[in-house]
């Protein structure tokens, strides 16, 4: 059995899937930040596979790859920022609910 690449793309689209399932249900900015990552992780992992088994994927595949790593590091950093943001907006609202997220001070 060979692993081809609608193996990858049904498993880039259910994790793409299930993080904007919950990017929409969840109410804690927390939550809302690691789905946002899990949409990024489905992608990145499209754009590997395509790099992988696409044309000239014997040749030159290193560029995508580059690329995916690339796109997984703004990832991090993105959810980094994210966080300090969500620890601010805590110390000053005392609440992490995106509810209860206004301009207001």
């Amino acid at each position: 059995m060979s692993v081809d690449l609608s193996y990858f793309l049904t498993l880039s689209a259910g994790l793409f899937g299930i993080g904007c399932f919950g990017m929409l249900a969840k109410r804690s900015a927390l939550a809302v930040l690691m789905s946002a990552e899990l949409m990024l992780t489905g992608a990145n992992l499209a754009l590997v596979a395509f790099t992988r088994f696409g044309a000239g994927a014997a040749t030159r595949h290193a560029p995508g790859a580059a690329l995916a790593l690339f796109a997984s590091v703004s990832g991090a950093a993105e959810f980094a920022l994210g966080a300090v943001i969500v620890v601010v907006i805590y110390r000053s609202r005392r609440t992490v609910w995106v509810d209860d997220y206004d301009l207001k001070g």
